[in-house]
């Protein structure tokens, strides 16, 4: 019958290598375990990147003068900050630009706050987390991109011998107003002298001052004209356009302030950011770079003990087309006996991913060892490298001529 022609067409010239499937099985199960810890540290470094740090760090570069071999007194600070700034937004490079004692994810000055009625105003239980205060000037939040939720924010009116004002950031109006709008209401800044009390003009956004993983702190800020005690400055600038172009433009115009002035350097914000991402975005770069290579070589592997078996089994196969097997169902089963061998592959190697899960979850953010999404995405483009490496020698199978097949040895 069929079965006996086909069974004595392949007896005595072709034994399958359970090796050759073995090791293809071992090489998908290793690209499975790569491929999923590459989806898990590309979902950790998009999450952390998504964390919201109540500031936009992109596109914004700080500028300092470097202070070696200066007197640096803190009325030349003010007047040369303060003159620099003036004319660094009238470039049209500039977009925006602000001055401010303190930069986000560089340091912090601590910010005593006190309440009127209250004997002590609530302060969070760790102290790392605030109160902070930073002196800003006009246009701040606009340049880093943080937003006022309600009230205003520092205009040219708030200067020395205008009424205290201040902004406070959401969580400080949650901490000490809790239930009431925070605009309209005041409080003391220890950190002063006079004990006056400062009128609450806006409500900034949550920042995350000191880490990007770090809750955000109690914050507010004061107009740098009215707390001109600080010499520490920072100018912030936002450029419009080419960022290099506009980097050279404002050093240019800083340096051309006063002759003998120390070289101005230029520090992006992201610079503050990005480092502290780098565990995760390293993660995701080394699992896909060494996960593609594992699955190239896959596919590479299956791709040959395919094709080798098609070219031990031609015989056979043609003898099965001779008796009325379509392409299509030679087709269907050249790439299922491909596909079952890296199934075995896909379930050790899947398996082993859930067993590793326990290590690996300290190095991701926000995202489950065992993500369902991870381990079937990783899964299925697996399969499919495996149909698409079968496919061609599969497809030249489907298509051998019987009376050729017949005249092999």
């Amino acid at each position: 019958d069929a079965a006996g022609m086909i069974a004595l067409a392949g007896r005595g010239t072709y034994r399958r290598s359970s090796l050759r499937a073995g090791l293809v099985a071992v090489q998908a199960a290793l690209s499975i375990l790569l491929l999923v810890g590459a989806g898990l540290f590309v979902r950790s470094f998009d999450r952390v990147s998504d964390v919201p740090l109540g500031f936009g760090p992109d596109n914004v570069l700080m500028f300092d003068w470097r202070r070696t071999g200066v007197d640096w007194n803190r009325a030349r600070v003010h007047q040369l900050y303060d003159d620099g700034l003036e004319r660094v937004r009238a470039l049209p490079h500039v977009e925006a630009a602000a001055i401010t004692t303190t930069a986000p994810m560089t340091s912090a000055f601590w910010g005593g706050m006190g309440v009127p009625g209250m004997d002590s105003a609530p302060l969070p239980d760790d102290a790392e987390e605030g109160p902070y205060f930073a002196s800003v000037s006009t246009d701040y939040f606009r340049t880093v991109g943080a937003r006022i939720i309600s009230g205003r924010a520092f205009s040219d009116a708030d200067v020395s011998g205008s009424r205290p004002v201040a902004i406070v950031t959401e969580r400080t109006a949650r901490m000490i107003w809790p239930g009431e709008e925070a605009v309209g209401k005041c409080f003391v800044n220890l950190n002063e002298t006079d004990g006056a009390c400062r009128e609450v003009v806006g409500v900034v956004e949550d920042t995350r001052y000191r880490e990007v993983l770090a809750e955000p702190s109690m914050m507010y800020y004061l107009p740098v004209a009215q707390v001109p005690a600080f010499a520490l400055r920072t100018l912030l600038v936002r450029p419009r356009g080419d960022v290099d172009a506009a980097a050279r433009a404002v050093r240019d115009a800083l340096a051309s302030l006063e002759p003998g002035l120390p070289h101005v350097q230029v520090t992006p914000l992201s610079s503050r950011v990005d480092p502290q991402l780098q565990p995760w975005r390293l993660g995701a770069f080394l699992f896909t770079g060494f996960g593609a290579l594992a699955l190239l070589l896959s596919t590479l592997g299956l791709y040959g003990v395919v094709a080798y078996d098609i070219a031990q089994r031609k015989r056979e196969l043609g003898i099965r087309v001779a008796l009325g097997a379509g392409s299509a169902r030679v087709l269907t089963m050249v790439i299922g006996d491909a596909v079952r061998v890296i199934a075995a592959g896909l379930v050790i190697g899947l398996l082993a991913a859930v067993f590793a899960a326990q290590y690996v979850e300290p190095l991701l953010f926000d995202v489950s060892p065992r993500d369902p999404r991870v381990l079937g995405v990783a899964a299925l483009l697996l399969i499919a490298v495996a149909v698409a490496a079968a496919a061609l020698p599969a497809w030249r199978a489907a298509h051998v001529h019987p009376t050729e097949a017949l005249r092999e040895d």
